[in-house]
């Protein structure tokens, strides 16, 4: 079994060949986007006419269920899931502010950070109430 990346709602492999593939809003706008799936590296590929300004915000979906991937522990962080290869599960959460690089490994004990801005979340909660392990049937 490879590594997959997984919407948290319907578990859909969000990296069926190798990049992770995401919905991306921003008002009423719309697109898909292309992450890479190794943690730091945070190259996007956008359609050509899509352009950030640094500092901005966007919505993070699920590109089958249209569901929002914001983290429940803060706002400026969006959150999928991440099965390894031996099958066991991690949170992977992501800045999604553009210029920000901040991903998270979460797993049931602890979380390990990287990326230049990452240090700016060290005191969240990551393992408050109503985290994706709440009530998870995986």
């Amino acid at each position: 079994m490879k590594t997959s990346y997984l919407c948290p709602r319907c578990r859909i492999v969000l990296n069926p060949h190798q990049e992770i593939i995401m919905l991306m809003s921003r008002g009423e706008s719309r697109h898909l986007v292309l992450f890479s799936p190794r943690i730091g590296d945070y190259k996007v590929q956008t359609p050509s006419d899509v352009s950030f300004k640094e500092g901005e915000a966007v919505e993070f979906m699920c590109p089958s269920c249209h569901a929002g991937f914001r983290s429940p522990v803060a706002d400026d962080i969006a959150e999928i899931l991440l099965r390894q290869e031996d099958g066991t599960f991690l949170r992977v959460g992501f800045s999604r502010t553009y210029g920000k690089q901040a991903t998270f490994l979460i797993s049931r004990k602890e979380v390990k950070g990287f990326g230049e801005d990452a240090a700016a979340y060290r005191e969240m909660n990551w393992f408050g109430e109503g985290g994706l392990w709440e009530g998870e049937q995986v």
